[in-house]
C-alpha cells in the first residue's frame, strides 16, 4: 500500500507540473479537475479514469522483468488490497508495457496503439468479408453489372461502415479499453485463417489456435467468438454431417480454449462479485431485462446518438409496460429477420449472429454489478450491422438507375458517421471534458464520490476502491469522482 500511494503522489507532483490541479482518484475512478483544460490539452487527449491507474500507476510497465507477475496476476493484481475485479487480461498489460518502454509515460503512444489496432481490425473485417463473399455465399454474374459485384464492393463498404461508425469512440479513445481492441485482432485473424478455403494445414490450424489464446489472453470474451466459428463453417464453408460444421476445423479454438481456462483458474481462485450486487431477479424477470438490453444495443448500432460514458441501467419488472413490450417486440422482429435470412441470404444469418455474439456475455446481468451496458461491448457487433447495410446497398447498387443513388448515399452516411466520431472524440479527450459530459447527461445515474484528501477515509475503503455514493447535482467544489471499472 505504501508503494502505491507513493506512485499516487508521484502523478500528483507530476500534474501539478503539467499546470492541472485535480486529486488523485482511487482505482476505477475517474476524478473531476475543477478548472477546464487548455483547448491545446485537447488533442491527443490525456489519461481519462482507469488509464491513469494501468498506466500513470502500474509498476508492472516499468521493467521487462514484470512479465512473470503480468502472467501470474489478476489484471488489478498491482494495486494493494484485496481484489478489485476477476479478470485476467495479461496481454493487456503486454502491450501497456511495451508500449510504456517505447513512449514512456505520455498519453499520445497509447492512444496510438489503439487507433493501429483498430485499423488493423478494419482490414481484417474487408479481408474476411472478401473471403465470407469468395465462398459462394453471395455472387453475381450478370456482366453488366460487374462494376458492383457484392465481391468487389461488398467487402469495401462494410469494412468502411465498421471503420467509421461512431460508437467504436469510447473502445478506441480510451486508453483502457485496449482489451477490445485486442481480442478481436487476434479473433479476427484467427476466424480469417479458419475461413480459408482447401483442406486446413496443420500449420493454419497451429496458427489460428495460437491467435485465439492470444485472443481470450487479451479479453476473456473472446470466447463468444467459437460460435461465430460454427457458423461460419456452416454458413461459409458449407460445411454438412450431423454437426453442420467440421469440428476438426474448430480443435484448435477448443484446444486454446481449454488452455486459457487452465491459465486462468491458476491465477484466479475466487469470486470478486458480491452477492450483494445482485440484481435480484426471478428468471422472467431476467428474460425481459436481457430483451431490453439486446433492444437498447440495437438502437445505438442503427442510431449512434446521445453517446454516454456511463449509461443508466434500470431493471424492468413486468412485459406489462411501455419498455417491457418494446422489448419483445424487437425481438419477435429480430428473430424473425434470422428466420427469412436463413432461407433468403445465408451471408445475412452470419452478420447477424455478428450482431448477437459478441454481446451475450453482457446477458449475465449479475455479473455487471454497475450496469451491463457500455458501447464498447458494441465493437465487434458493429461488423455484422455494417455487413447488412453493405448487403443492402450493393442489392440497390446492381440497379443502374439507382446507383448514383446508392454513392451518394454511401458518401453521405460516412461523411455523417465520420463528424459524429469526430465530435465524441472531443468529449474523450480529458477527465474533465468527460465528466462533465457524463454528468450533463445522466445526473441522476451516474455514481459520485468526494475525493478531497480530508474525506478520503469516508470514501476509498481499504483496497482503494471508492465506496458508493448517490449521485449529487452539486459540482461547486470541483473535488468528485465517478465510479466506473472496466468490464
Amino acid at each position: 500500500m505504501a508503494e502505491f500511494q507513493r506512485r499516487m503522489a508521484k502523478r500528483e507532483q507530476a500534474s501539478r507540473r503539467r499546470g492541472g490541479s485535480r486529486a488523485a482518484a482511487p482505482p476505477g475512478a475517474m476524478a473531476e479537475p475543477g478548472p477546464p483544460p487548455s483547448r491545446a490539452a485537447l488533442w491527443p487527449g490525456g489519461f481519462v479514469n482507469d488509464d491513469e491507474h494501468l498506466v500513470l500507476l502500474n509498476p508492472w510497465l516499468e521493467s521487462f522483468r514484470s512479465v512473470a507477475a503480468i502472467f501470474g496476476e489478476d489484471a488489478w493484481g498491482f494495486v494493494p488490497g484485496p481484489p478489485i475485479a476477476e479478470f485476467y487480461r495479461p496481454l493487456m498489460h503486454l502491450f501497456y508495457l511495451v508500449t510504456y518502454q517505447l513512449c514512456g509515460p505520455r498519453a499520445w503512444g497509447f492512444h496510438l496503439v489503439n487507433v493501429l489496432l483498430h485499423a488493423a481490425n478494419t482490414i481484417l473485417v474487408y479481408l474476411l468479408a472478401i473471403r465470407w463473399v469468395g465462398g459462394g455465399v453471395e455472387t453475381e454474374r450478370t456482366a453488366d453489372r460487374a462494376a458492383y459485384l457484392p465481391g468487389r464492393w461488398l467487402p469495401f463498404v462494410a469494412a468502411l461502415l465498421f471503420g467509421v461508425h461512431p460508437v467504436h469512440t469510447e473502445a478506441v479513445a480510451w486508453i483502457a479499453a485496449l482489451p477490445e481492441l485486442a481480442f478481436s485482432l487476434f479473433g479476427l485473424a484467427a476466424l480469417y485463417l479458419h475461413a480459408a478455403p482447401g483442406a486446413a494445414s496443420p500449420r493454419r490450424l497451429g496458427a489460428a489456435a495460437a491467435l485465439f489464446l492470444l485472443a481470450l489472453l487479451a479479453k476473456e470474451t473472446a470466447i463468444t467468438l467459437l460460435a461465430i466459428a460454427v457458423v461460419q463453417d456452416r454458413i461459409v464453408r458449407r460445411e454438412t454431417g450431423v454437426l453442420g460444421f467440421d469440428g476438426r476445423r474448430l480443435m484448435p479454438f477448443l484446444g486454446a480454449t481449454g488452455l486459457y481456462l487452465l491459465l486462468r483458474a491458476r491465477v484466479l481462485t475466487g469470486d470478486s462479485i458480491a452477492a450483494s450486487h445482485s440484481w435480484n431477479l426471478d428468471p422472467a424477470q431476467w428474460l425481459l431485462n436481457v430483451l431490453a438490453l439486446f433492444a437498447d444495443y440495437l438502437r445505438l448500432l442503427l442510431l449512434p446518438v446521445d453517446l454516454l460514458y456511463w449509461r443508466p441501467f434500470r431493471p424492468l419488472t413486468s412485459f406489462a409496460t411501455a419498455e417491457g413490450l418494446i422489448a419483445l417486440l424487437v425481438a419477435l422482429g429480430f428473430t424473425g429477420a434470422v428466420v427469412l435470412a436463413w432461407r433468403r441470404s445465408k451471408l445475412a444469418v452470419l452478420a447477424l449472429a455478428w450482431i448477437v455474439a459478441p454481446l451475450t456475455p453482457t446477458f449475465l446481468l449479475d455479473r455487471f454489478p454497475r450496469t451491463p451496458f457500455a458501447e464498447r461491448y458494441l465493437y465487434l457487433s458493429v461488423l455484422g450491422f455494417a455487413l447488412l447495410v453493405a448487403m443492402a446497398w450493393t442489392a440497390v447498387a446492381r440497379r443502374r438507375a439507382l446507383r448514383g443513388v446508392a454513392a451518394v448515399t454511401l458518401v453521405a452516411v460516412t461523411a455523417a458517421y465520420a463528424t459524429a466520431t469526430v465530435a465524441r472524440n472531443q468529449v474523450w479527450a480529458d477527465a474533465y471534458t468527460l465528466f462533465m459530459d457524463s454528468v450533463r447527461k445522466a445526473p441522476d445515474t451516474c455514481l459520485l464520490y468526494t475525493s478531497d484528501a480530508a474525506d478520503e477515509e469516508d470514501s476509498v475503503d481499504l483496497g482503494g476502491r471508492p465506496r458508493a455514493g448517490p449521485c449529487g447535482p452539486s459540482l461547486g467544489d470541483g473535488r468528485r469522482v465517478v465510479d466506473r471499472r472496466p468490464l
